[in-house]
């Protein structure tokens, strides 16, 4: 059985137009549904060789990961975010460019029960302070490769509710 129909309810599929297939084309799913858990870790436990992510850098470096390695990998980051206080709930900005870690971290997140929001690493000092303030934001995680810390540590003392930073990588690593 495809993993899908876990988690979506039977419903037709002999639509005669579009109007149709809104009317009646129906979705059921578990209030519990988490992604990270009920799909990429059960394809972790029941195909951990197939491959779920293959990156490849602007210089051509590639690397590949398997759903084994994506499960573990967002285990190991969901525990170090949960030993360092975020929680359910807990809003975290992410600032991760192109980098494989962050699907790392949106698994992870969406693990512990995180509410996500995702940003752009072209922001300035005033655009994380506006978004962090308005969002409410809790903790953001972000790529130390370029100068999104140094933006973000400008308004270091505008931030009306963020208490924590993490950052990963660094441009002199």
């Amino acid at each position: 059985m495809p993993i899908y129909e876990k988690f979506v309810g039977a419903s037709r599929d002999d639509f005669i137009s579009l109007k149709d297939a809104q009317r009646n084309y129906t979705l059921t799913y578990d209030k519990s549904f988490n992604f990270a858990y009920d799909v990429v870790d059960e394809l972790g436990r029941t195909k951990p060789d197939k491959l779920a992510l293959l990156w490849v850098s602007s210089t051509g470096e590639e690397k590949r990961f398997t759903f084994e390695d994506m499960m573990l990998e967002s285990n190991r980051a969901a525990n170090y975010f949960k030993y360092m206080g975020i929680k359910k709930g807990d809003k975290v900005l992410l600032v991760l460019k192109r980098s494989y870690y962050f699907w790392f971290c949106i698994l992870a997140l969406h693990k512990i029960g995180a509410i996500v929001i995702q940003a752009t690493n072209m922001l300035k000092a005033k655009d994380y302070v506006y978004r962090c303030n308005a969002a409410k934001i809790d903790a953001v995680v972000m790529t130390g490769d370029g100068n999104e810390t140094e933006y973000f540590d400008e308004g270091e003392d505008q931030y009306e509710t963020v208490k924590k930073k993490f950052v990963i990588g660094h441009k002199n690593a």
